[in-house]
């Protein structure tokens, strides 16, 4: 929390409405608004929440392609697979319950931690970027795929025309597609100069 000061407001908005309301109620005479308030409260609490809504906004259709895909990979990737989602990626740890190569919004909070998800970060903007434009994927991306820390791409079909060449999907729907990433990948495709001479 010492990056986010401002969520402490999240917590105290709502017990600063609730001591006051106590305290009003407290200093009501008469024992009818006491009980009275509370009550229509509750009723209010309790008929309000409707129809569980989509929370990550995305349409219907596109929506059951993702949670399929995520249900997927739960059920059949390994349990220490490093997957490379796509930007339009939503509530993929919870439901796929992999880990992603680097997400915006999991900034850790030390020094070596945060030079290092910033690195991720670019490795990832880069790759997306030469991607959609159609250029060769893996200049940009060598330190990730030579250090094995890539096992897997979620490909979203919305992002951007085709898919990735060379890789064989190991499932696809009408919205996502996942690929493998073999180890040879790497020795196949990188220039041999790449790579330290082993002694």
């Amino acid at each position: 929390m010492k990056f986010y000061p401002y969520r402490l407001f999240d917590v105290l908005l709502p017990a600063a409405v609730a001591v006051s309301v106590s305290g009003l109620l407290a200093r009501c005479s008469t024992t009818g608004p006491r009980i009275l308030v509370p009550a229509v409260a509750l009723v209010v609490a309790l008929v309000l929440p409707a129809h569980d809504r989509n929370p990550s906004r995305l349409p219907a259709d596109r929506h059951r392609d993702w949670l399929s895909t995520c249900d997927w990979i739960d059920r059949n990737l390994p349990a220490d697979a490093v997957v490379l989602t796509p930007p339009s990626s939503w509530a993929f740890k919870w439901y796929a319950r992999r880990a992603e190569f680097v997400v915006f919004k999991d900034c850790p909070q030390d020094a070596a931690g945060i030079l290092e998800w910033d690195r991720r970060r670019q490795v990832r903007g880069r790759w997306l970027h030469n991607l959609q434009r159609g250029r060769p994927v893996l200049p940009t991306t060598r330190t990730a795929f030579s250090r094995r820390e890539i096992t897997h791409i979620l490909w979203s079909r919305h992002d951007g025309p085709g898919g990735l060449q060379g890789l064989a999907a190991v499932y696809q729907n009408r919205g996502y597609v996942v690929y493998a990433v073999p180890e040879s990948l790497v020795s196949d495709l990188l220039p041999r100069s790449y790579f330290p001479r082993r002694s």
